[in-house]
């Protein structure tokens, strides 16, 4: 997953705001939320990113346990094969 899609969206929205082409309370809440939700986006790809950057940064970590799989996704599995996060390591920090 890429930075550039949330990042354009709270550019594209902050232009517009700068441009005055917000008109009424409406478009501006509508800008507003969107802007918010992307930027929060942002920040869990971030701090994503920073994880991994931490784990590749000390290739020693040996995986602690393995998380067994959750059975609620059982449906899910047999529909579309694995589940992202099913039986995904857990690292010592």
């Amino acid at each position: 997953m890429s930075l550039r899609t949330p990042l354009t969206t709270v550019l594209g929205y902050a232009e517009l705001h700068r441009r005055g082409a917000l008109a009424g309370t409406d478009a501006q809440d509508d800008a507003w939320s969107r802007t918010e939700a992307e930027a929060a986006r942002m920040r869990r790809l971030v701090e994503d990113m920073l994880t991994l950057a931490k784990y590749d940064a000390e290739p020693d970590l040996e995986p602690a346990r393995r998380v067994p799989r959750d059975p609620r996704h059982r449906d899910r599995r047999e529909r579309h094969g694995r589940v992202p996060g099913d039986g995904v390591h857990v690292w010592r920090g």
